[in-house]
């Protein structure tokens, strides 16, 4: 058995028309041709549409993100039909999770030892593979994450004398607060940096120590 048969199954697909692939939404799985594997012709993997169809050269079309996280262009998409041409679709091995966790009273080593035994218990021994592994310790503090929006807005001097005459300044514009809301509370330290990045247009994050009469508490 080869390097094909070994990773893949044999799956029967047709190619999708340039209509089919215009109207393709984000939530619609796909396959595609495995960038990784171009020497071996008819390997597909598992994808989703990052992008609709643009004008990227060597004749792709579509912006594709694949099930194992690689974003790229591919000018040819399929999908599973009773009748069509029979190619070879990757298996997946197993699931990858990245994940931070918070364990409370343990100092790092003592957490790892027992998440590492749990793990055993439940999957058995030298099934789970450690890839990569950071661990330290939590300082006790909470903050609180705010979504906040502001807009431009023209604020009038105070008066001022010129001699006997009161003078009205001229009107400036500052970046005035008109709304906040509260997106999170209670996050341990360091999670807070977790909401980093996930700014939406118009809206920004305004991270604060916890306010103890917000009752609710980010957790699991």
């Amino acid at each position: 058995m080869g390097f094909v048969e070994q990773c893949s199954l044999p799956v029967t697909v047709r190619p999708l028309s340039e209509d089919e692939i215009e109207a393709l939404t984000p939530d619609d799985e796909v396959l595609v041709p495995a960038s990784d594997f171009q020497a071996h012709t008819g390997l597909l993997e598992r994808a989703k549409v990052v992008a609709g169809r643009h004008g990227g050269c060597g004749g792709d079309k579509v912006r594709i993100l694949t099930v194992y996280g690689s974003e790229h262009s591919v000018g040819a998409v399929y999908v599973p039909s009773v009748v069509g041409a029979e190619m070879r679709l990757i298996n997946d091995s197993g699931a990858r999770v990245s994940t931070t966790l918070f364990i409370p009273g343990l100092e790092a080593p003592q957490a790892v030892e027992r998440l590492r035994k749990a793990l055993r218990a439940e999957f058995g021994a030298g099934v789970v593979e450690v890839w990569n592994e950071r661990s330290g310790p939590v300082r006790d503090i909470r903050w609180d994450v705010y979504e906040v929006r502001r807009d431009l807005v023209e604020v009038e001097r105070a008066p001022y004398r010129v001699g006997n005459e009161p003078k009205r300044g001229r009107g400036r514009k500052e970046w005035v607060e008109v709304e906040r809301r509260i997106l999170a509370s209670g996050v341990r330290d360091g999670h807070q940096h977790h909401y980093m990045g996930k700014e939406r247009m118009g809206w920004s994050l305004d991270i604060k120590l916890h306010n103890p009469e917000i009752s609710t508490v980010d957790t699991i």
